[in-house]
């Protein structure tokens, strides 16, 4: 829904424009990028002399106006990541919400640790499958899938990565040759040293049983801000997971803010952070230009001026308390 979308980052930017005091704080004018084209928009901004732009959001519509606004001589902060082959003027940045931030941030903190074979469980979700390719390509040694589609076959996958299912086929195997059921405990593998997880809130709640039936329960479990450990006290499972800031601290002032603009699910909160984070960063555009490795704490995360003018996000791994 483009609409609920557009609505959400708008709702942010709003937000976020009423931190300034009234003395500093401009007009805000919005542009329907579904009704205008990209051209009519950037007439429009040329024409009501704009001191600085925030968007599109969507992908084509960034490709578009990009290409479009080179000879444009103010900020603008486009709302999503462009492919290599487009060149953007000194004055055209990009700000977005991509998958590829979280696995960064999880691979920046498992690689300061002696792991050598990692257990990725994931779902079959679009997010999920970017997020272990993403991990894939990066990790240099040992990994172990267990890949599910349906929440009820989770404890399955785990079974065959780890060699449970393997050890029952041998004690059945046994029971066949010797003609009698044999006291028999299941043997999971040894060279585990660490488990990554992308999977749904809702498969996240039934993580600790099933790793406890397959003695996993003391391997160090890491998980992505989409699986949202951050509800859950585990009493045995040592969780770090990453933390998306607006979602996850659960401040009054968050609390108010979710509540006002009926911010219900997870995409809704994503988009009204980002819109709020694309403000307070083009504020501060003329120090990033001087100071580009300034780490500024966003509501997305902690977010610095990299390469190719695109600004990235750093998510903070935070430990969940055991009960």
């Amino acid at each position: 829904d483009f609409q609920a979308a557009g609505k959400a980052v708008r709702d942010g930017i709003v937000t976020s424009s009423f931190g300034e005091s009234k003395r500093l704080r401009g007009t805000l004018h919005f542009y329907d990028s579904e009704a205008q084209s990209m051209s009519s928009i950037l007439k429009t901004i040329t024409q009501t002399n704009a001191t600085h732009v925030i968007g599109p959001l969507l992908k084509e519509n960034c490709r578009a106006f990009t290409q479009i606004s080179t000879e444009l001589s103010i900020p603008i902060l486009l709302l999503n990541y462009l492919s290599g082959d487009i060149e953007k003027s000194k004055h055209q940045y990009s700000l977005g919400l991509s998958i590829g931030h979280e696995v960064d941030s999880l691979l920046e903190e498992i690689n300061q640790q002696d792991l050598n074979n990692i257990l990725i469980v994931s779902n079959a979700s679009s997010w999920a499958v970017r997020s272990k390719n993403l991990f894939e390509a990066q990790w240099l040694k040992t990994l172990t899938h267990a890949e599910f589609e349906n929440p009820r076959d989770i404890t399955e996958s785990i079974s065959k990565a780890v060699g449970v299912e393997a050890s029952n086929s041998r004690k059945e195997s046994l029971d066949n040759i010797l003609r009698k059921p044999l006291e028999f405990l299941p043997r999971t593998r040894k060279d585990i040293d660490a488990i990554v997880v992308f999977v749904s809130p809702s498969e996240s709640e039934s993580l600790e049983p099933i790793l406890k039936f397959h003695f996993l329960e003391d391997t160090p479990l890491f998980a992505s801000s989409q699986s949202e450990l951050h509800n859950y006290k585990f009493s045995e499972l040592k969780v770090r997971s990453l933390e998306f800031p607006f979602i996850g601290q659960r401040n009054t002032s968050n609390a108010f803010l979710k509540s006002q603009f009926e911010l219900h699910t997870r995409f809704d909160q994503e988009l009204f952070a980002l819109g709020m984070d694309a403000y307070k960063l083009l504020q501060l555009i003329e120090i990033f230009r001087v100071s580009p490795g300034l780490p500024v704490s966003g509501q997305t995360g902690l977010v610095q001026l990299g390469e190719k003018q695109n600004f990235f996000r750093k998510l903070k791994l935070i430990e969940n308390q055991s009960y």
